[in-house]
């Protein structure tokens, strides 16, 4: 049976809720426990602590963290991607993996405090992707008809990531929040492969698989704004996953603020 005290309670804790929800209140953490001993002190050193400790990390990061929400990336999995919709070509890809990540080395990295921006430059000497696809219309004067699995190795890929940040208070400390994240990047080569292509048409399908490995940079032109706003989409969500819940002061070895 209500009585007066349990509705008080009950409208306090609605109450509580309520400013939890709507205010700037945020459950302050450490960095995830993998990385935690590997922060940088902020000195004249600070830019290539990164890189030695953003490598040693990595393989740590890439195993994924739930209480972060940093999925596992050994395979990356993403469910479902539009690589390109155009009047003259569809393809959509489904059940991706991306093999390879752990390995990524950071091969240069560039900070400026003051204006609050951050350049990486990442290696990744082989990375293999596999999934499904569908895929109809026209690639130049090549038509491309199918559905089935794929494959797409990229070999030596260099990623260059530029993050545009900004610094808000919550609850008297410092945090990032990301305003933009920008990537370019470009590979040694690239191989395709398709199968089921023209209903299990082996002459046509060779001919087209060959078709997109001898012009495989005009096709990575052509699939290059999809597959930059999914690495961008990545590298954004695993930022601000964690810049939104570690304040500044828990980021580096030594800070003020």
């Amino acid at each position: 049976m209500w009585n007066m005290k349990s509705v008080n309670y009950l409208v306090f804790f609605i109450v509580e809720v309520y400013w939890i929800l709507s205010s700037n209140y945020v459950l302050t953490k450490e960095l995830p426990l993998v990385v935690r001993n590997l922060k940088c002190p902020i000195n004249k050193d600070f830019d290539a602590c990164v890189i030695e400790n953003g490598n040693k990390a990595i393989p740590l990061v890439a195993k994924g963290d739930p209480e972060y929400g940093i999925p596992n990336m050994v395979p990356l999995k993403i469910s479902f991607m539009n690589l390109i919709d155009t009047p003259n070509l569809h393809i959509n890809l489904r059940n991706i993996e991306v093999h390879g990540l752990k390995k990524v080395k950071v091969i240069d990295y560039k900070s400026d405090f003051e204006k609050s921006l951050f350049f990486l430059s990442m290696k990744v000497d082989n990375i293999t992707v596999v999934g499904n696809y569908e895929a109809d219309g026209k690639i130049s004067i090549m038509p491309l008809k199918g559905k089935g699995t794929f494959s797409m190795y990229l070999k030596n890929g260099i990623y260059n990531v530029r993050m545009s940040t900004k610094i808000i208070e919550k609850n008297g400390d410092k945090y990032f929040k990301l305003t933009e994240c920008k990537i370019d990047y470009k590979f040694e080569k690239i191989v395709f492969h398709l199968d089921n292509l023209f209903e299990g048409n082996k002459e046509l399908g060779d001919h087209v698989n060959n078709f997109l490995n001898e012009n495989w940079e005009y096709i990575a032109a052509d699939f290059g704004p999809a597959i930059e706003r999914d690495i961008s989409k990545i590298v954004s969500d695993i930022f601000i996953r964690i810049t939104s819940v570690v304040p500044m002061k828990n980021i580096f070895l030594s800070f003020e603020g």
